[in-house]
């Protein structure tokens, strides 16, 4: 189930010598790899999440304390800059998306 090959017939993996195979004309063990993949996207996406939302604290900081933010107003308590850290962590996210895509291991079982 690690490795995502696909071999013919029983027996160990041909790719990775584990045991056991899965029969892929189970509904049970489909819907099983399914959710697996899906829990990976989750697991991904949490992980960009975690590390984006502090770097842009950094660059957004950085830029507050290079002295810009005496040319542009901080709003009120400070909302502009706050807005301006998730925008830039979203942007963050949405760049990590295209430059390194999600690949599901089991892409062909979805119904």
């Amino acid at each position: 189930m690690q490795c995502g090959a696909r071999q013919t017939g029983p027996g160990a993996c041909g790719a990775c010598s584990d045991d056991p195979v899965l029969d892929l004309h189970d509904p049970n063990v489909r819907s099983m790899l399914v959710e697996d993949d899906q829990t990976r996207l989750s697991r991904r996406n949490d992980r960009v999440r975690v590390a984006s939302v502090p770097v842009s604290m950094v660059v957004i900081g950085g830029i507050l304390g290079a002295g810009v933010s005496a040319y542009f107003p901080a709003g009120p308590f400070g909302a502009y800059w706050i807005g301006s850290m998730i925008a830039f962590a979203l942007g963050l996210m949405k760049l990590v998306d295209i430059v390194s895509p999600f690949k599901p291991k089991f892409a062909d079982l979805k119904d």
